[in-house]
């Protein structure tokens, strides 16, 4: 329901057209209707400090709407109760890392700040494999002069035979003894590492950062997998969909077949793309 209203061209203003949208039948419409005639609803300001609060638990990295919800029936009311005893909220080790640096992660990140980071992220990676790359990815590359997180690709060149197996430990470790990694939020293994970083320096603030490792061969769609944003995301699977393609992170691929609800039976081909531009081409769009 919200998607159709966020995407809906015009101001919706009675409760018929309300219910005209995917996903809203009465009672959401009557809703709308009252928000749109007051300018809020009969319920929010009776939940007004318990949906506060759970809001500001949400911010806690590895919580979730259903687990800020169990935090307040628990008794928390504030992030300092929280604080004062993680253990009888059962706030595990991410949970407590994400209460510590909370404000710090609140933050949006400066570009400067992540161009820098992105900088000595590629100086310990060339000093580990000449041929291992790692690009910063997300609104970074989309050019945006803040990013909530960074998220960095890491890839090897296969030409000589060896591919990024093992480059994000070897990575990690390396930024670790240069006081840049701090904390793995998740099992270090050759696909997805999250984590806490920060610049080097007394004072830096914690930043979440996500290493994704990518086949080489796999970069071409990755690259427009990662850099965003969703709607441009959704927007090119649904053009390779009209197409008789189906587009993925992992590749583009032609000889799909389909059920009746547009879901893939069968993992097609691959089309062999070098380049971003490559998968632009066969989709029909302007590349820029």
């Amino acid at each position: 329901a919200a998607s159709a209203l966020r995407n809906h061209p015009f101001l919706i203003r009675t409760a018929s057209e309300a219910r005209k949208l995917h996903g809203i039948g009465g009672s959401i419409s009557s809703k709308i209707v009252e928000i749109v005639k007051t300018g809020t609803h009969r319920r929010v300001p009776m939940n007004s400090k318990q949906e506060k609060v759970i809001s500001d638990f949400c911010g806690i990295y590895g919580v979730g709407r259903t687990i800020a919800a169990q935090l307040w029936d628990a008794g928390a009311r504030s992030l300092g109760d929280l604080d004062a005893d993680p253990i009888r909220f059962n706030l595990d080790k991410n949970q407590q890392l994400g209460l510590r640096y909370y404000q710090d992660l609140q933050e949006r990140i400066p570009r400067d700040e992540v161009t820098v980071i992105h900088q000595l992220v590629l100086e310990s990676a060339r000093k580990i494999d000449p041929k291992l790359q790692v690009l910063a990815m997300g609104s970074h590359r989309r050019g945006q002069h803040s990013s909530s997180d960074i998220d960095f690709i890491v890839t090897r060149d296969t030409s000589d035979g060896i591919d990024h197996t093992g480059m994000i430990k070897k990575l990690w470790h390396a930024l670790e003894a240069r006081g840049i990694a701090h904390h793995n939020l998740t099992e270090m293994n050759d696909c997805m590492l999250h984590a806490l970083c920060s610049l080097p320096v007394e004072g830096a603030k914690m930043r979440r950062v996500d290493f994704l490792g990518v086949p080489f061969d796999e970069l071409p769609p990755a690259l427009i997998y990662f850099t965003g944003n969703r709607y441009f995301n959704r927007s090119m699977r649904l053009k390779a969909r009209h197409l008789g393609y189906r587009l993925n992170q992992r590749g583009l691929y032609k000889d799909i077949c389909l059920d009746r609800n547009g879901a893939a039976i069968t993992e097609g081909t691959r089309v062999e793309c070098r380049t971003e531009k490559d998968i632009f081409d066969k989709l029909s769009v302007p590349w820029r």
